[in-house]
């Protein structure tokens, strides 16, 4: 090892003024992972230790996007799926962000929501109940598009699964519409 008359640098090991050997990188850790959401990014620290004394070396954080494909929002906040949107919407207007296809039925077991199709349409593959739409007892449902009134924006049925269907709403509760089209032309049993 040399003797030298500096201050100690970083990289290297030190014994006083004496630079006993240079770090030795390790591979890279990753630290702090926060995944991104559809509402928030994400991030995480690539860091170096050295594999000697355990130093870190290097630290690098990374920025991961947030995510896309929200099906529907309440008050800006992103949701997966129509059903997680309305499911955390009592009281407020959940809004469709694209045309979803081979979806869900939704089911609203109580509360007032409505729904602002924002001239998309929801093409229900899977039914609950016999129905594309559940309203249960106590719940109040406004069906509504802002956008101007297009054949798109609707709620149907998919023409492969119609056999599971007996309606297209099954409405125990208040259900209001404006401005929105129901389509019920793949129902079989109807």
């Amino acid at each position: 090892a040399a003797s030298v008359d500096v201050a100690p640098a970083a990289g290297y090991h030190w014994a006083g003024n004496t630079v006993l050997e240079a770090h030795t990188a390790g591979s890279v850790v990753v630290e702090n992972r926060k995944e991104a959401t559809l509402n928030e990014a994400g991030s995480y620290d690539n860091v170096v230790y050295c594999t000697i004394c355990g130093g870190e070396i290097s630290r690098e954080t990374i920025r991961i996007p947030v995510k896309t494909g929200a099906a529907a929002s309440v008050d800006g906040y992103k949701y997966a799926t129509l059903a997680e949107a309305v499911a955390n919407a009592n009281g407020k207007t959940v809004v469709l962000l694209k045309n979803i296809r081979n979806a869900a039925a939704i089911v609203v077991e109580s509360g007032n929501v409505t729904i602002d199709f924002n001239g998309f349409y929801y093409e229900v593959a899977t039914a609950e109940d016999g129905a594309a739409l559940v309203i249960k007892s106590g719940a109040t449902v406004t069906l509504t598009n802002s956008k101007a009134y297009s054949d798109n924006c609707r709620i149907a049925i998919a023409y492969s699964t119609y056999a599971d269907f007996n309606c297209l709403i099954k409405n125990e509760g208040t259900l209001k519409t404006t401005n929105i089209r129901l389509n019920g032309a793949n129902l079989y049993n109807a």
